[in-house]
């Protein structure tokens, strides 16, 4: 007899508990208990974009939903899958009942035309990447062949040139990571359009250096073209 209602007591137990679990998974899951009261994006201004490409990876975020079927991950993966953020930090607060969606942007150092027509970014990492954000005054470059190796070259070119060069610079081509040539429209020390054979971003300082010399030599007045692959052995013509 005793054996029996000990069997019972387990019984009840065993069904309290899974009825607790239950009740828990419910709450959770299904009822407005634990619910999505605010959602909010920082780090950007393009809120709107993102949320917009959520809904087109069928991924539900809205008040009023449970907050234990916001799916954190799938946010965090079509987030980075935009291209545009760099990373991506996604928390709940359950007492609040508040989702943080906080993004880093990609910051680009330049634009290319792609081979489709598109104007495309790059970062100093050389990843490529479309943006909703507007970006003025960044210099365009050409590429022979666009590959990350040489997007890197020309990220790192563009981080170590002066700004005045940058803004005069009205094109520039990257054909190896050894020949970089830019196209500039100077006003120092007369207006003029000039060419010049970088090399490649190897002792880049000291050829903006040699560059600067040159220019201001009253023989170079009539010369619109400067090859600075060796700085040291400049060449004009």
């Amino acid at each position: 007899m005793a054996l029996h209602k000990k069997r019972v007591a387990r019984l009840i137990r065993s069904f309290a508990i899974l009825l607790l679990i239950v009740g828990a998974v419910y709450g959770l899951g299904w009822s407005k208990i634990f619910s999505v009261k605010t959602i909010a994006i920082s780090g950007t201004q393009q809120s709107s974009v993102l949320t917009n490409t959520l809904q087109s990876a069928h991924i539900e975020l809205r008040t009023g939903m449970p907050l234990a079927r916001v799916d954190v991950r799938a946010i965090d993966r079509i987030a980075l899958q935009s291209g545009w953020i760099k990373s991506s930090e996604i928390s709940r607060n359950w007492l609040k009942g508040s989702v943080s969606i906080r993004v880093i942007e990609r910051i680009p150092v330049a634009s290319y035309l792609d081979g489709d027509g598109s104007i495309k970014y790059f970062d100093a990492l050389g990843n490529i990447f479309t943006t909703p954000s507007a970006f003025t005054n960044l210099p365009t470059i050409a590429f022979t062949h666009s590959t990350p190796e040489l997007r890197i070259v020309a990220a790192s070119w563009v981080a170590e040139m002066p700004a005045d060069l940058l803004a005069q610079m009205q094109n520039l081509w990257v054909n190896s990571q050894d020949r970089i040539v830019m196209k500039a429209a100077i006003s120092v020390p007369s207006a003029k359009i000039i060419t010049i054979n970088w090399g490649g971003v190897r002792d880049l300082p000291l050829k903006v250096k040699v560059l600067r010399a040159l220019l201001l030599r009253p023989e170079n007045a009539q010369h619109n073209n400067f090859d600075l692959s060796e700085p040291l052995a400049p060449i004009t013509r």
